[in-house]
C-alpha cells in the first residue's frame, strides 16, 4: 500500500482497520484490534535480523472479508471504494489481508497475546501519487508466487519463530527472576545459622571381652556423671545414718 513497497518485503502489523465482517459479530466497530505490544516488540527484532538490510514495514494493516476489494473493477461503487482505499493509505495503512482484525480483537478479549507478521506477495494498491494496476495485472500480482514473493514467506516464518523464541525467553527469564525474589522475600538474605557440629574425638579404653575398643566421650561423660550422682547419693545416706 505504501510507495517504496516491494514484493517479498516483511511486515509487522501493530494493529488491523477492521473492514471484515466477522470482529463486528464479537465487538463494536469502534473496539480496536491491536497486537501485543510483547508480541509487535519480538517480531520487530526478529523481523530485523531475518531481514538483513531490508528493514521491515510496522504499521496497521488492513483486513477484509473479500478478495480483491482494492481491485478495480470488482466493487461496483469503484468511485466510493476508492475514497475508502486513499483514506487508509493515507492513515498510513502498510498492507491488506484477511485474519488479522479477528486475531487481535478476539485474542484479545480472552486475554491472549497476538502479533502478526506478512510476507508481502503482490502490490494493488501502489501507494499516494503512484498509478494503481489494472484488475488483470494486481490480481495476477498477487496469484504470481515469484522468487520475491517466496523469499518473502521464508523471511516471514523464520521470524515468526525467533520471535516466539524471544517471548519464550523472556517468560522464562521473568519466571525465575519473580521467583527468585518471591524466596528472597520469605527468606532474609543473611540467615543465622548454627554452626555445623564437629565431631567429638574418640577415647581409646581397655575392653577385657574385645581389647581395645572406641566409646565416644559424650558416652564417658554420661556415665562419669551417673558415677558422682551414685557417690552423692550414698554421702547423703552416709550422713543421714550419722545424724541419725
Amino acid at each position: 500500500l505504501q510507495a517504496g513497497m516491494r514484493v517479498g518485503d516483511v511486515v509487522v502489523s501493530t494493529g488491523c482497520i477492521r473492514d471484515d465482517g466477522t470482529t463486528r459479530a464479537y465487538l463494536p466497530a469502534e473496539f480496536p484490534a491491536v497486537a501485543s505490544h510483547e508480541m509487535v516488540t519480538a517480531l520487530r527484532v526478529a523481523t530485523m535480523g531475518a531481514e538483513g538490510d531490508r528493514a521491515p514495514w510496522v504499521g496497521v494493516t488492513h483486513c477484509k472479508g473479500s478478495f480483491y476489494s482494492e481491485v478495480p473493477g470488482y466493487v461496483p461503487d469503484a468511485a466510493a471504494a476508492d475514497a475508502r482505499w486513499a483514506a487508509w493509505v493515507g492513515g498510513g495503512a502498510v498492507a491488506t489481508e484477511m485474519e488479522g482484525a479477528a486475531l487481535f480483537a478476539i485474542g484479545g478479549a480472552r486475554n491472549m497475546r497476538t502479533g502478526m507478521v506478512l510476507a508481502v506477495l503482490g502490490i494493488t494498491k501502489k501507494g499516494p501519487g503512484a498509478a494503481d494496476e489494472s484488475t488483470a495485472e494486481a490480481v495476477a500480482s498477487i496469484l504470481t508466487d515469484s522468487d520475491e514473493a517466496a523469499a518473502g514467506k521464508t523471511r516471514a516464518i523464520r521470524a515468526a519463530v525467533d520471535a516466539l523464541r524471544i517471548v519464550i525467553r523472556h517468560d522464562v527469564t521473568a519466571a525465575a527472576a519473580g521467583a527468585a525474589k518471591r524466596v528472597e522475600e520469605r527468606v532474609p538474605a543473611a540467615v543465622p545459622l548454627a554452626p555445623p557440629r564437629a565431631e567429638t574425638p574418640s577415647a581409646p579404653h581397655h575392653c577385657p571381652h574385645h581389647g581395645h575398643c572406641h566409646i565416644p566421650a559424650v558416652g564417658v561423660v554420661a556415665v562419669g556423671a551417673a558415677a558422682l550422682g551414685a557417690l552423692a547419693a550414698l554421702a547423703i545416706a552416709t550422713a543421714i545414718r550419722r545424724t541419725d
